[in-house]
């Protein structure tokens, strides 16, 4: 479920033109770290995951399953 959110983040981010650069610097983290997280490699924490998605436009809601 993660991944296919990451993978559904990723391809917004190029769908409105932002590069790595741009995104990682408005997220405060370095392009490896976004680079990281795009590929599944690492993960970034619940705050960092919120902030990514709402930057993209998406808003999250979590509930218990």
């Amino acid at each position: 479920m993660e991944q296919l959110l990451i993978s559904t983040l990723s391809g917004a981010r190029r769908l409105k033109g932002l590069g790595q650069k741009e995104l990682a610097e408005q997220l405060g983290v370095t392009i490896l770290t976004l680079s990281k997280w795009e590929n599944g490699r690492t993960s970034p924490t619940l705050t960092q995951f919120t902030k990514w998605s709402e930057l993209l436009g998406f808003k999250l809601k979590f509930e218990n399953i």
